[in-house]
């Protein structure tokens, strides 16, 4: 199979300037989320009860914070800077290939693959990935039917329920799985293996793992002899 190795020279965490557009649409929104927990810190401030929290395990309340009269102002000034602020276009050689980089990769036409265990990209043909994922799909999973998945949601609402927290988990969501490919193996490119990742998890999850972790945490503090 055909794949093409990028030659990338620094790191992946670096990335171009963004548009004016898309600055101020994420500058607004991460605004949004700081005010909103703002506000969430000074209601519980003012309604201070000494009520028991309930266990949430780290999900968050879908409602909205109430208004604060005191925070009213502070919000107003705050989205003033956001609506006077300036752009100015600021050019170096090095975003320059950045942006160069970028507009080559987006007209390739083809599929960047990650390695498994090295820093490694290849590109491959569409179609050729495809069939990639299919096959390491149907090594892995099998298909079943809508019913099932029901089943499954309604399985994991009762067990929301029964923890308070229907109000907060989302039900089980379909994610696309892609895979990494296995450079590192014997008879490459010739023999290619890949790994499956599936994104795609049931958000109680979470949950057994903090359960379980309390309960590891206890047997060990009782018993030091204990590794897990």
């Amino acid at each position: 199979m055909d794949l093409e190795t990028i030659n990338i020279r620094y790191s992946l965490k670096n990335i171009p300037h963004p548009s004016e557009k898309s600055y101020t649409k994420l500058l607004i929104s991460k605004t949004e989320h700081f005010l909103k927990r703002l506000r969430w810190k000074a209601f519980f401030f003012d309604n201070n009860d000494h009520r028991e929290q309930k266990e949430t395990f780290g999900f968050k309340t879908p409602h909205t914070p109430p208004a604060n009269a005191e925070l009213l102002k502070f919000e107003s000034e705050l989205y003033q800077i956001i609506n006077s602020l300036q752009y100015k276009r600021q050019k170096n050689k090095f975003q320059s290939q950045l942006h160069h980089d970028v507009k080559i990769i987006r007209n390739s036409g083809k599929v960047i693959v990650e390695a498994d265990k090295t820093n490694n990209l290849y590109t491959i043909e569409p179609e050729k990935y495809t069939k990639l994922i299919h096959s390491n799909i149907t090594k892995s999973y099998k298909k079943c039917e809508k019913e099932e998945k029901g089943e499954v949601d309604e399985k994991s609402a009762e067990i929301a329920r029964k923890l308070e927290i229907e109000d907060r988990v989302q039900t089980f969501t379909t994610k696309n799985c892609f895979i990494k490919i296995k450079d590192h193996k014997e008879n490459f490119p010739k023999n290619l293996q890949c790994r499956l990742i599936n994104p795609a998890k049931n958000e109680l999850g979470k949950v057994s793992q903090q359960i379980l972790r309390s309960v590891i945490s206890e047997l060990t503090a009782k018993n030091t002899h204990l590794n897990f």
